[in-house]
């Protein structure tokens, strides 16, 4: 067994953010045994945990004695199983896990990057969780009252090393793309090509035309288009009706498309960024829709929420 450490020696990033996470636990218990019974059962759905910390009470009643006094805490087990980068979870291993399950009182909880496909799946225990590093920062910022800065540095330190490792998902990535002859096309039919040479892997996509951004599509398929035949990841697709979209979007092009992926949007809403520095967008330009344009999560609900909020706003 191995100590949890300030200064953890870990020469294996893995480690490193497994003890720095366990170590982040730690601060919030020592901030109050309260505060990190609230800070849990929020991280694991709002369920009832067992109390956490000690006890103090007096005339108890014992089977053949009161003492006067009695000082007591629960048996309490939270295991962890955590994943680096976009590692997923194994299913053996998470079962093996499982069997250190011994009461009511233990917990198993797992923390990868993304939501895992494993936390789907309906296991025989309850007590079984899955989470991510987002949500932890997030449950750690909701719980931490305004006057704790001392716990407020720590998480905000704690964040900036999940961001360094790339273990904060950010599903709020756009690229920006110009289109001045395809603009009108690209809105009406809720789509975007590339050659697959210059795929992306962004969720959203600006359609960028006369010197703004005036929509942004949520990605919904990846097509590749080879032959005149069309594929996704799982294959030839032969969906008719999605074939019927797809061929709409080739016949109708300003381009012949061959070889090339095309993007579907399953909706598409006019934000109208403007672009407030001289001359136009020559190429690409990312964008983070929460800290370049200063929104909040928590002031957003879905995509046409967020999409509000850009309305009206400018980049340079």
């Amino acid at each position: 067994m191995s100590e949890i450490s300030y200064f953890a020696t870990y020469r294996q990033a893995e480690n490193q953010v497994t003890n720095n996470t366990i170590l982040m636990f730690r601060h919030v218990y020592n901030q109050s045994p309260n505060l990190f019974y609230k800070f849990l059962s929020d991280l694991v759905g709002g369920i009832q945990l067992p109390e956490i910390g000690l006890k103090f009470e007096q005339q108890v009643k014992k089977q053949k004695s009161i003492p006067d006094a009695l000082i007591h805490q629960n048996a309490f087990n939270v295991f962890f199983e955590l994943k680096f980068g976009d590692a997923t979870l194994d299913e053996t291993q998470i079962n093996n896990h499982i069997q250190a399950l011994k009461t009511d009182n233990d917990i198993l909880l797992c923390i990868t990057k993304h939501d895992d496909k494993l936390a789907n799946k309906d296991y025989d225990k309850k007590n079984v969780f899955f989470t991510t590093y987002k949500k932890i920062v997030k449950c750690l910022q909701s719980n931490a009252q305004p006057y704790l800065l001392n716990l407020h540095e720590i998480v905000e330190s704690y964040k900036n090393m999940l961001t360094a490792e790339g273990l904060l998902y950010n599903q709020y990535q756009m690229v920006a793309v110009p289109c001045p002859v395809s603009c009108k096309k690209n809105i009406k039919y809720k789509h975007y090509y590339t050659p697959r040479s210059v795929a992306q892997d962004r969720d959203y996509i600006g359609i960028y035309h006369d010197k703004k951004i005036s929509h942004i599509g949520h990605i919904s398929h990846r097509i590749k288009l080879k032959n005149k035949i069309f594929f996704d990841s799982s294959g030839k697709i032969t969906d008719e009706k999605l074939l019927e979209r797809l061929q709409q979007i080739v016949d109708n092009s300003h381009y012949e498309l061959e070889n090339c992926i095309i993007y579907l949007f399953k909706e598409i809403y006019e934000v109208n960024l403007q672009k407030t520095s001289k001359g136009g967008m020559q190429g690409r330009k990312h964008f983070d829709l929460l800290a370049d344009f200063n929104i909040d999560e928590n002031d957003i609900s879905d995509f046409k929420s967020l999409c509000e909020k850009l309305k009206g706003k400018g980049y340079e």
